[in-house]
């Protein structure tokens, strides 16, 4: 799973684009998909 902390001034666009290139980049990597935890509310990547 991918899990994500915002513990300063980050937006919601500025976590999903970070989300995305981290899921990306491992799914690319390593041929693993991770999924976001928890779920998300009023966004998807």
């Amino acid at each position: 799973t991918l899990a994500l902390t915002n513990r300063g001034s980050a937006s919601t666009s500025d976590l999903v684009a970070l989300a995305r290139e981290v899921r990306d980049g491992v799914r690319s990597r390593f041929g693993v998909t991770l999924v976001p935890e928890p779920v998300w509310v009023g966004a998807s990547i």
